[in-house]
């Protein structure tokens, strides 16, 4: 939740010194422990255990960060990705997107 709050605090140096500030929250990432568990699992297991039935692979993941780092429209915002579903920005409405005073 932290990250979250600076994110949104720091959103005002776009403007004040031309630094864009955003934040990626993924779920499960295909990076090699991650997965090496995930394949040790059946689906039984998975479902057991609350594991997803699908990782972020590590290029929609680079994907990700290149689009915060290169969309100049976006500042201080904060994209979750959750896997089995495509990325979503928190609202700028939400109780998690408030900025700290």
């Amino acid at each position: 939740m932290a990250q979250i709050q600076l994110t949104t605090t720091l959103a005002c140096l776009r403007d004040q010194e031309n630094i864009r500030v955003n934040c990626l929250v993924p779920a499960w990432i295909a990076s090699p422990g991650p997965k090496e568990y995930w394949e040790s699992l059946t689906p039984e297991q998975r479902r057991e255990r609350g594991v997803p039935d699908t990782l972020l692979s590590l290029e929609e993941v680079a994907g990700a960060v290149l689009r915060l780092a290169t969309d100049e429209a976006l500042f201080g915002r904060i994209m979750v990705w959750w896997n089995g579903q495509p990325p979503q920005f928190i609202s700028q409405g939400d109780p998690g997107f408030q900025t700290l005073d």
